[in-house]
């Protein structure tokens, strides 16, 4: 007998006198077990076909199955049910299906013991085979303060996500970009062109490192856009993308400023100038060349637009040659290289309102000449939000029209698929 039964025994012993004799009766009494914690443990079986018996085990009995424990957070197969309160658990037996709420915190964490064709098998569901009786005082899955902070500011919100994720990767490559333009003309390598070029294609593709994964990183209002028109994204994403996109701009800007304050105080002497030798407006917006028009200022920035619409649909297509996802923002920012290279003799393409307008906007708070605004009579910083987003949109549908139109049907488009006939 177990020792736990002994120390759970107790006797009561009953003493009475009689005349020339004495009595003693005793008796012995079990108490029952303490109550303890149980772990539910779970195996695969395969879903019940139709018009066939309900599942049963291949085994003698409950107990001879072999133990398998379930994660401790609910697998993909399982309800969820709030934030990881309540785990519902299929049961499955002879007599029907019966629904079984477990905490998971009793749960066992070993679940590297089930197979990989277990947890990915489709239709599969997970049914209760056995019941493991743990010790009293079995030690509670309990969250770390840094899981209790985490758990209390996480968003569950996808479009608020999104849309933090859009901001920050917008800030995080904008900062660079401003950046680079200021270190290559203090360091005198205006010259340089090529390496310039390289160095914006290169905070592109690490702006989408950052955000790639949960937005996409799309960190442009005219592509969300110009997704929206061709279905890709949603119009309630669309716009709050681009505000959060203008607003990471605009706070890149300001982190820019503050950090070349002294750099520029040296190089302009304290007073903010547009053009000029030392015009320093130059390293967070753009300008046009000298020689340019309104109307050719404009189609420039419409032509950029398009060709980086067209090369972005062509890179991100599934059915065409569709990079590795590690090797996408590499190839993307080679794309927007390219077209600096290509077209920057004229001046520098936008292809991004909110990497325009919104360091102007900044400009104008910081102190620089209303000329950000006024040059050319107002005229032309409307062109690098209009352009690109009409460049954007049309790069779209020629791409559409072009090529994704023109793909096979396939399964996993919706589009219906006849077989050849003679």
């Amino acid at each position: 007998m177990p020792w736990s039964c002994f120390l759970s025994c107790r006797a009561a012993f009953d003493l009475r006198f009689r005349p020339g004799s004495l009595s003693i009766r005793g008796s012995l009494a079990m108490d029952p077990p303490k109550r303890r914690r149980s772990s539910v443990t779970v195996v695969t079986a395969p879903r019940t076909p139709r018009r066939a018996v309900p599942y049963r085990a291949p085994y003698a009995k409950w107990s001879d199955i072999p133990l398998r424990t379930v994660p401790e957070s609910p697998a993909p197969d399982l309800e969820r049910r709030g934030d990881f309160d309540t785990l519902s658990v299929k049961s499955s037996d002879s007599s029907g299906e019966s629904m079984a709420e477990i905490k998971p915190s009793i749960l066992k964490r070993n679940a590297r013991e089930m197979t990989k064709g277990e947890r990915a098998r489709k239709g599969s569901i997970f049914s209760i085979v056995d019941v493991k009786t743990l010790p009293k005082r079995y030690p509670q899955q309990s969250l770390t303060w840094r899981g209790k902070l985490a758990r209390k500011f996480r968003i569950e919100n996808e479009l608020a996500r999104h849309t933090l994720a859009e901001f920050f990767a917008t800030f995080y490559f904008m900062t660079f970009y401003h950046a680079l333009a200021a270190s290559q003309t203090f360091a005198g390598l205006q010259k340089y062109y090529f390496m310039t070029c390289i160095s914006k294609g290169f905070s592109v593709a690490f702006g989408i490192f950052v955000a790639g994964g949960v937005s996409g990183g799309l960190m442009n209002p005219a592509i969300n856009v110009a997704f929206s028109v061709i279905g890709k994204l949603s119009w309630t994403h669309s716009f709050f993308y681009s505000v959060a996109q203008y607003l990471g701009a605009f706070c890149a800007s300001a982190l820019f400023f503050g950090v070349y304050w002294e750099p520029l105080n040296k190089f302009d002497g304290g007073i903010r100038q547009v053009f000029g030798p030392n015009g320093s407006a130059e390293f967070f917006t753009l300008f046009p060349g000298s020689h340019r028009s309104m109307g050719g200022a404009f189609l420039h920035e419409v032509t950029c637009s398009a060709f980086a619409l067209i090369g972005i649909l062509a890179i991100t297509d599934d059915r065409n040659w569709k990079p590795e996802k590690g090797i996408l923002p590499f190839a993307l920012g080679m794309l927007v290289a390219t077209l600096l290279l290509a077209f920057g003799v004229n001046e520098t393409a936008a292809m991004n309102p909110a990497r325009d307008f919104a360091p102007r906007i900044f400009l104008l708070i910081a102190g620089y000449p209303k000329e950000v605004i006024s040059f050319w009579n107002y005229g032309f910083f409307w062109i690098p939000i209009v352009g690109s987003h009409l460049g954007s949109i049309v790069g779209a549908l020629v791409y559409t029209v072009m090529i994704a139109l023109h793909h096979p049907p396939s399964k996993d488009d919706g589009t219906p698929i006849f077989p050849d006939t003679e």
